[in-house]
């Protein structure tokens, strides 16, 4: 389908493009998120991405688990948008002997956070997407990007103070549920185990 095309084309694109070393090994997921047209809807999209690495500094538990381990070089999620479709993207820098293990450690993370949440994991997603948004507002450059992205996505932006409260209204249950509808859609894992073999697999985990 468009979406598996676009990840083969990504993954394509980052193995042309990225000189990897014959004793590191990578893993990248991406998950098809759907329905973002409202300010309410993108924000939850950012509290998955903070729950599972943090935001501006590492956290979560994709950091608690990959870094306590000593599995990974580096570990993040982020947001992303290919064409008009976004993803949940994550990518781990890992030894080439630890890619499954790492990549078995990205799966429970998402199944876990897919089972339950808790307010504590909320709370602390919520100060450090408010503090991303108000840092980055604070900054012309970034405010300037910021700005336009909203406009081309809603036709309009929101101030900080609109975006703390929509930001505060949502609750660990609504949550929840968007976590279990983001993660019903195929999440595509990528694994490269060095420059030589390019990428092992590209699997749906359904």
């Amino acid at each position: 389908d468009k979406v598996e095309k676009e990840v083969f084309e990504f993954n394509e694109t980052f193995e042309s493009n990225v000189n990897i070393s014959a004793n590191v090994g990578v893993v990248m997921t991406a998950t098809p998120i759907y329905g973002l047209n409202t300010f309410k809807s993108f924000i939850s999209f950012e509290l998955i991405d903070a729950i599972l690495s943090g935001m501006r500094y590492p956290s979560g538990l994709l950091h608690k688990r990959l870094r306590g381990e000593k599995l990974v070089y580096v570990v993040h999620a982020l947001p992303m948008q290919f064409s008009t479709q976004d993803f949940l993207f994550i990518y781990a820098l890992t030894s080439k002997d630890k890619v499954l293990e790492t990549r078995d450690l990205i799966e429970k993370s998402i199944n876990d956070i897919n089972d339950e949440i808790s307010l504590e994991q909320l709370d602390l997603a919520k100060s450090q997407v408010l503090f991303n948004f108000q840092n980055k507002m604070q900054n012309i450059n970034t405010a300037a990007k910021e700005v336009k992205n909203q406009l081309n996505r809603y036709g309009r932006f929101i101030t900080v103070d609109d975006y703390e409260r929509i930001l505060n209204e949502i609750t660990v249950n609504e949550l929840s549920e968007m976590i279990k509808e983001v993660f019903s859609n195929n999440t595509y894992f990528v694994l490269v185990n060095s420059k030589d073999s390019k990428s092992d697999s590209l699997t749906k985990n359904d």
